[in-house]
């Protein structure tokens, strides 16, 4: 089988904990990243500290798959001041970093089981930063448009 060439702007251009994309949303006072992940790109929203969003952990948003992180950033990875929802783009159907064989035996088992599954995304920094918007304009009209919207979201809150 012959190694695929990755697209540009694929995570495997960039350097583990890289930030391709920094976005400051100053109506909904969000921000967004996109960044270099063991595995592939990952794509945060925060809340500053003080924002009514922080803290929160049963927030809904669409993004590719749900999120699977939540908590305040520690100033190594994620900056620290904010709170964090993130996602990735390693599931199934995505391409993982860093791509390495599987070893013989295990590629034949996977070969059978998923013989159909079609070839894996590799995903570009701006399809994720493109994302990141989505969910940041998302969240800014559920805060700003509707209040009501924004109560079903979080119950019990005054905004």
């Amino acid at each position: 089988m012959q190694k695929q060439a990755h697209p540009p702007g694929s995570a495997a251009h960039f350097p583990l904990g890289h930030i391709a994309h920094d976005i400051s949303d100053s109506q909904s006072r969000l921000r967004g990243l996109v960044l270099r992940g063991p595995y592939s790109w990952c794509a945060y929203v925060g809340a500053p500290s003080d924002h009514f969003l922080s803290d929160f952990r049963d927030l809904y948003f669409k993004c590719h798959f749900g999120w699977n992180y939540d908590g305040p950033g520690d100033g190594n990875g994620l900056p620290a001041g904010y709170y964090w929802w993130g996602w990735d783009y390693a599931h199934f159907s995505d391409l993982h970093l860093p791509a390495d064989p599987l070893p013989v035996e295990m590629q034949a088992i996977f070969d059978r089981q998923y013989r159909r599954r079609p070839a894996p995304k590799d995903w570009t920094c701006d399809e994720v930063h493109e994302h990141v918007l989505d969910v940041i304009i998302e969240l800014r009209s559920a805060i700003q448009n509707n209040e009501r919207l924004a109560a079903s979201i979080i119950p019990n809150v005054r905004i």
